[in-house]
């Protein structure tokens, strides 16, 4: 059975930006991530990807709008009663990129709180790249592997 591929599916796009992204192929990502932007809303867009792609390649300014709009839309979503770690960890992210590193840690202990566990990609995720040499986010991921490995031991004994 032949499947129909979507060349504005939501998920393929972000997905495809995100691997241009992570080779620094940002022109490539760019333009994924301006599609995914055209084809759907910036709720579901990666502007926060989008935005560091921009802030990477010297338009700050584009960048700044960017992330202003994923503070934003973060902000409206908290106000909902919205839990998703993504949030938290989005705004870290954002503070990240721009050198804010006592917000980021603040946001990205949220993220923590709020279920993120991902300390396994976050050494290589270049949208955290401003922490990566820092030792509370070290620290941090440590605690974070120290957490899964104490679940994994809970789940392997029952």
């Amino acid at each position: 059975m032949k499947r129909n591929i979507d060349p504005n599916n939501l998920i393929g796009l972000n997905s495809a930006g995100r691997i241009e992204l992570w080779t620094e192929n940002y022109a490539k990502a760019k333009e994924y991530y301006l599609k995914a932007l055209e084809v759907s809303s910036a709720e579901e867009a990666d502007i926060v990807s989008l935005g560091y792609i921009l802030w990477k390649t010297g338009h700050q300014e584009e960048a700044r709008n960017m992330f202003n709009q994923a503070l934003h839309l973060a902000e409206k979503a908290f106000e909902k009663g919205d839990e998703r770690t993504e949030l938290p960890i989005n705004i870290a992210i954002i503070n990240s990129i721009q050198g804010k590193k006592s917000e980021a840690y603040k946001w990205l202990e949220k993220a923590i709180e709020t279920g993120w566990r991902w300390y396994d990609w976050s050494f290589k995720d270049p949208l955290l790249e401003n922490l990566h040499n820092d030792e509370r986010f070290k620290q941090l991921m440590a605690h974070i592997k120290a957490m899964v490995d104490e679940m994994r031991k809970r789940v392997e004994k029952e």
